[in-house]
């Protein structure tokens, strides 16, 4: 048998139907995100995660003010501009 002969006993009929047609398809692993490091993932598995991310920006904001305003308070500023932002 001679490499000709081969080449077109593969190219039949009977042996292309019972051959498995090929798998051109090429599937792509996805990147798993760290849902520690990356929010939107976070809230994907968490959606309660916002609330609390917002109100940990919230009371940090207030702290901040208050320690302001101490200080100030200490340092007998009176012109300490009030932002509405806490008590």
């Amino acid at each position: 048998m001679s490499n000709s002969d081969l080449g077109r006993l593969l190219k039949s009929d009977e042996i292309q139907n019972a051959v498995r047609r090929p798998n051109k398809k090429v599937v792509r692993r996805v990147l798993k995100k760290n849902p520690l490091k990356n929010t939107a993932v976070k809230i994907r598995l968490n959606p309660y995660a916002e609330v609390t991310h917002r109100a940990s920006v919230l009371s940090t904001e207030l702290n901040a003010y208050k320690r302001q305003a101490a200080i100030a308070k200490r340092r007998n500023v009176s012109d300490f501009l009030y932002h509405g932002i806490g008590d």
